[in-house]
């Protein structure tokens, strides 16, 4: 089932440092009229940088144009966090969801959070 991205915050399930996350798949929605409604993500990119602080280095980052989210129905706001190995330091990241859309307008919506712990298996 996937999850549901509703703005403004998504936390992320903790995971071991060096461990793969598995793909997740994703919902955009905002809220319309007392109701969610799906954002169109038809040619649409999307980027999360993760850093450990909003004025810091970007750590590791997620993107359409790397490969780790695809969008999988446009039209449904639907999108997949592609299955990768976390190979970066333990520690608590944040982000936030930046889409650029086919008419080159950029909106910023969800803050994401994620905690990565140390593994003791090397």
């Amino acid at each position: 089932m996937a999850q549901i991205i509703r703005i403004p915050k998504y936390t992320f399930r903790t995971i071991k440092s060096g461990d793969s996350c598995g793909d997740l798949p994703m919902i955009l929605e905002k809220k319309f009229n007392d109701a969610f409604t799906p954002i169109n993500l038809t040619g649409a990119s999307i980027k999360a940088q993760f850093k450990r602080d909003v004025n810091g280095p970007v750590i590791f980052e997620l993107s359409t144009t790397n490969g780790l989210f695809e969008i999988t129905d446009a039209t449904a706001g639907e999108f997949t966090r592609k299955n990768f190995r976390v190979a970066v330091p333990a520690g608590r990241y944040i982000s936030d969801l930046q889409v650029t859309f086919a008419d080159g307008t950029v909106k910023t919506y969800a803050d994401l959070d994620w905690s990565i712990t140390p593994e003791a298996t090397q």
